[in-house]
């Protein structure tokens, strides 16, 4: 396993809002006791913080678990890695992958340029990397 891990931002929305899922809580354990350096694009939180809004404003989270659940997701260890040539990457990712959108690419371009694998909950984005044959991208 590689030094870094790359994550988007199921993990963290998870591991923030549901604690008591065991399995994801375990391989989190594992990164650090391992003492993987984890990273993500600066637009981790963003995401993060829209996602958690709309489970306010869809009644799924109350304002109090949101607000909870954003103040753990900022104080996870996670280095946000922001430059210019990132987002050119991730274009080009978009691109080769054939992605309708450019948020996803960011992720996969960062783990990529880094050598890192990529952890999402998304499968829709997990199974499209496997029929590209990509893997560096697991599925939690």
């Amino acid at each position: 396993m590689s030094p870094t891990i790359c994550i988007d931002a199921g993990p963290v929305i998870r591991l923030s809002t549901f604690p008591e899922e065991k399995h994801l809580r375990a391989i989190w354990e594992r990164w650090e006791d391992d003492g993987n350096h984890i990273i993500a694009p600066a637009l981790l939180y963003y995401e993060v913080t829209n996602v958690l809004f709309r489970y306010m404003t869809q009644k799924i989270l109350t304002r109090e678990m949101v607000y909870a659940a954003l103040r753990a997701s900022l104080a996870l260890p996670i280095t946000l890695i922001e430059d210019p040539e990132l987002h050119e990457l991730a274009a080009l990712t978009a691109e080769r992958f054939d992605l309708k959108a450019a948020y996803d690419a960011h992720y996969l371009a960062l783990a990529e340029r880094s050598g890192a694998e990529l952890w999402t909950t998304d499968e829709k984005l997990s199974k499209r990397m496997q029929e590209f044959g990509v893997g560096w991208v697991r599925l939690i």
